[in-house]
């Protein structure tokens, strides 16, 4: 899609794997560098232009950092980075922090920042609004936004003049995004919305009886989810693609791998999304089954 000049790859690529263990489908561990650039070569070249990362997300931030500038696409990449709550209560520690993220991208500036944050109503106080004006008038960023979990945060961000990009869930259980009409929002304010989770973490790919002692409450659930994918003749990883893909109305949808076999995959499944046209209708049986806890991996 195209916003405010910029044209965004349909997937973007989050890095949380290239420094940790991330997600509960986890089974590969931590990439090494070596296999890290191949995950940023592959995405690349497959049309992936924007990247999601965090300085909490280990050394995700160098990783990525140093993979885009071997590859000599670092001022062409559109990478986005957080900053965590108690940052804005040292201001010129953030700043510096945010500093230091530019130069590990080789960027003049990052594309974006955004906040994580649980209580959208703290941020909108005046040292959060301070904090994100002084990082765009010193040209550090040229974006700012926040990453909220509920369609409710949502709206209150999509109204806020220092909010430009909203992160946010969408999927086969989570369609608040739908429901409460956030997409038509988002443009008419003319806002990016990034959707994460279009996997649940890994949560959607995995069958029933791998799902550790914590995820119990989830398991009929995954069975029944696991069946519906079934009887349409994909694989979960083409099912929760192709929903997310007919649910986000053109805005990016973020996705995570631990290899470049995974990238390639949800290149394939995003192709084959497109071919499905009936998804929709049909999962919404499945909306019977979704709850709060299942919804937000941080109740897990």
């Amino acid at each position: 899609m195209k916003w405010r000049g910029y044209n965004f790859s349909d997937l973007m690529l989050g890095t949380a794997q290239l420094s940790n263990a991330y997600g509960i489908a986890n089974t590969l561990g931590t990439p090494s560098r070596s296999e890290a650039l191949d995950i940023i070569s592959t995405a690349w070249q497959g049309g992936i232009n924007s990247f999601d990362t965090a300085p909490t997300y280990g050394d995700s931030e160098s990783v990525l950092g140093d993979c885009l500038k071997q590859l000599g696409v670092n001022s062409k990449a559109l990478v986005i980075t957080k900053v965590s709550r108690d940052a804005f209560d040292d201001e010129e520690s953030t700043i510096q922090s945010i500093t230091d993220s530019r130069d590990k991208f080789g960027t003049d500036s990052i594309f974006g920042v955004l906040s994580h944050h649980p209580k959208i109503e703290e941020i909108l106080e005046d040292k959060y609004r301070r904090l994100f004006s002084k990082l765009k008038k010193r040209k550090l960023v040229q974006f700012t936004g926040i990453s909220v979990y509920s369609g409710e945060d949502a709206l209150k961000a999509i109204t806020s003049e220092f909010f430009d990009i909203i992160q946010m869930p969408l999927n086969v259980f989570d369609r608040a995004a739908v429901d409460l009409d956030i997409i038509n929002h988002a443009k008419f304010h003319d806002k990016l919305l990034v959707f994460r989770s279009i996997f649940l973490q890994g949560l959607l790919i995995m069958k029933p009886h791998d799902l550790p002692p914590r995820m119990e409450f989830a398991t009929d659930t995954i069975r029944e989810w696991n069946s519906f994918c079934k009887e349409q003749k994909l694989t979960p990883v083409e099912a929760a693609m192709g929903i997310a893909l007919q649910l986000c109305n053109g805005y990016p949808l973020l996705i995570g791998a631990e290899s470049a076999s995974q990238i390639s995959n949800n290149l394939d499944a995003f192709k084959k999304g497109i071919r499905h046209k009936n998804l929709i209708e049909d999962s919404k049986i499945l909306l019977k089954k979704s709850t709060v806890r299942l919804c937000n991996p941080s109740l897990w």
